[in-house]
């Protein structure tokens, strides 16, 4: 679970919409005037304009473990532990759900921060601290604790390979994998003993230490000259003193403006025609499962429109059927004195809810067939993409290693020279 404040109203509404994912369902739309994810957000905008809040929105992701089956419901519950932790309730909201992938479903809840009262924004104090408290609980009450995160144990049994958004940005600008690049650099920290053969290590992996042009830190810079802070990636375990025992000051490492015009100087028409010519087989090898994949997703999205057309006649034929149970006139006037038709309300409130959760079983055991049917074609796809990746890296470094001017040994044994670059999963990231 993970939360932020923000702005940015139209562009959030494009991701929350974008067909990058397999489906999108909007969920709920509350609060508002309008009845759209768009049109929602850019009310709040507009209300946010009274007031001197640039981040008027606090943005929630709920993504559940893999393997376990969520509806709906799971999601309302969590958002109503949410509101009453950060102190959002009657905030007007927006909830969309997300399936992509072999992942199960995932959602996004956007709460507007402008508390028309007061015409303020309502701060959201420790709300990452809240949030890790609330999804430790959520594990407990479904039963998850087996699927639940080491660090969640606390922080030194943390995943160090966790990425930030801006990581997983830098990743996909150069078509790669932000966990696998976090993983190849904690690797090289890993597998050297001092400046030198950390050096060497950054060199195989294809990347050069710098430190920073206006703040003296440690700095990596990968082939495509985007920037890593060594105290950020290396992981919580890593302390900024540990890189200076290691590496030495960041004052006696070369500045990034200097490190880039080494890595234009070995960016030769070589290396630029050889990565032309890897990313065109790349893109024709992903072509036929590609293909394939968008064919399915739309033979998924034509039975999901069937089922709903399908479920919205059948309550619209039930609904029918017990209106005609409510008598009129005289005798309708004899009922609502009795009770009767008070009575027989109550009654069919109940079939509604009954319908309303029979439709939604049908509809969650055709998202669990099509889910299933994905992960075939997905698992072929996250194999070929890891692989692809990994050539990527290994052309960048082969490079690098010459603009090095040498084979930079490393200080270690053989079997961690041929890990230097694990095979990490694919990532999926919304």
């Amino acid at each position: 679970m993970k939360g932020s404040t923000r702005g940015g109203s139209r562009q959030l509404a494009q991701h929350l919409l974008s067909d990058e994912n397999d489906h999108v369902i909007v969920h709920s739309v509350d609060g508002f005037i309008a009845d759209d994810v768009e049109g929602a957000l850019q009310e709040i905008y507009a209300i946010s304009k009274s007031t001197k809040a640039t981040k008027f929105m606090f943005s929630l992701s709920m993504s559940p473990p893999s393997g376990v089956d969520v509806t709906p419901e799971h999601f309302d519950a969590v958002i109503l532990q949410v509101e009453e932790r950060l102190k959002l309730q009657g905030q007007p909201k927006v909830v969309v759900i997300h399936e992509k992938g072999n992942r199960p479903m995932h959602a996004h809840c956007i709460f507007s921060r402008i508390n028309t009262d007061s015409m303020t924004a309502i701060e959201m104090g420790l709300y990452k601290k809240e949030l890790n408290s609330i999804a430790k609980d959520v594990y407990i009450q479904n039963n998850w604790q087996h699927k639940m995160p080491k660090g969640f144990l606390g922080n030194a049994h943390s995943d160090p390979r966790n990425f930030t958004l801006k990581e997983w940005q830098q990743a996909k600008r150069h078509g790669l994998n932000a966990k696998q690049i976090k993983a190849t650099l904690q690797q090289c920290w890993q597998c050297s003993d001092n400046r030198k053969s950390f050096n060497a290590a950054l060199a195989q992996s294809g990347f050069f230490l710098a430190r920073g042009d206006k703040k003296n830190v440690h700095l990596a810079v990968d082939w495509n000259g985007e920037i890593h802070v060594l105290r950020t990636v290396l992981g919580k375990n890593v302390k900024v003193k540990d890189i200076k025992n290691k590496i030495g000051d960041a004052d006696k490492l070369p500045t990034v403006a200097a490190t880039n015009a080494i890595v234009a100087m070995a960016q030769s028409e070589a290396h630029i025609k050889l990565k032309e010519e890897l990313a065109l087989r790349h893109k024709y090898e992903l072509k036929p499962i590609k293909k394939l994949h968008r064919q399915e997703l739309k033979d998924q999205r034509i039975t999901r429109e069937k089922q709903y057309k399908f479920h919205q006649q059948r309550q619209q034929k039930e609904k029918d059927e017990r209106q005609k149970h409510y008598r009129r006139g005289f005798k309708g006037l004899f009922d609502l004195i009795t009770g009767k038709h008070r009575q027989m309300k109550r009654t069919h409130e109940v079939r509604q809810l009954a319908a309303d959760n029979r439709d939604w079983d049908e509809r969650s055991a055709l998202i669990k067939e099509q889910l299933a049917e994905r992960q075939i074609l997905q698992t072929q796809l996250d194999i070929v993409k890891e692989r692809q990746q990994r050539e990527v890296m290994k052309l960048n470094a082969d490079f690098v290693r010459t603009a090095h001017g040498q084979e930079l040994p490393l200080k270690v044994n053989q079997n961690e020279q041929q890990n230097i670059t694990p095979t990490i999963p694919t990532m999926e990231f919304h």
